[in-house]
């Protein structure tokens, strides 16, 4: 699929994912996260990091509070990106901050 049909399908899935709040919804929006990352980022994102947000995001309460700890070197501003996407497709605003000015420009 183009890059445009991609994002397209990704915040259709994301509304659907926040209507539905099933399993099923959020596997397959997480999906398109990894493969929109794998095209444009070039970097393809490790299952511990799509774990580690599925650790995040499969309660049924709200995300308000949560965190995950990740060892040094597993990708934790990735797994932020892709929490944040995954928020963002769904309505929510999101804000992210950092201390480290190269993490900031890198990432952004």
């Amino acid at each position: 699929l183009p890059s445009e049909e991609l994002k397209q399908i990704a915040i259709l899935r994301g509304l659907e994912c926040k209507n539905q709040k099933n399993f099923d919804s959020k596997i397959i929006v997480l999906a398109v996260l990894r493969e929109f990352i794998r095209r444009h980022m070039k970097i393809l994102p490790y299952n511990t990091q799509i774990l580690s947000v599925l650790g995040l995001i499969n309660k049924k309460e709200v995300l308000k509070g949560r965190i995950a700890q990740v060892r040094t070197g597993e990708g934790k501003s990735t797994i932020v990106a892709i929490l944040s996407a995954y928020m963002a497709l769904q309505g929510y605003f999101v804000d992210i901050i950092t201390s480290s000015e190269y993490l900031a420009k890198r990432d952004k």
